[in-house]
């Protein structure tokens, strides 16, 4: 009788301790894929910043002055 109710117990236990690994393991999936979602939301956001483009009258424009071009 008395090792019938200390395995129980123990089953109990044993339980318990794979119901918070399960708990545990599901709040650090969650909080793993919001941290991606907003490092998605942030990186898409950033690519989506208007860039602003400068187009030269002639191409005499595009030389720098010290290039020695010609």
């Amino acid at each position: 009788m008395g090792e019938s109710l200390r395995a129980s117990l123990l089953s109990a236990y044993q339980a318990w301790q794979v119901t918070y690994l399960v708990i545990g393991l599901g709040a650090a999936f969650t909080g793993l894929g919001a941290l991606t979602l907003l490092g998605a939301t942030v990186a898409l956001a950033s690519a989506h910043k208007t860039r602003k483009v400068t187009i030269p009258e002639t191409a005499a424009a595009l030389t720098e002055p010290g290039l020695n071009v010609k």
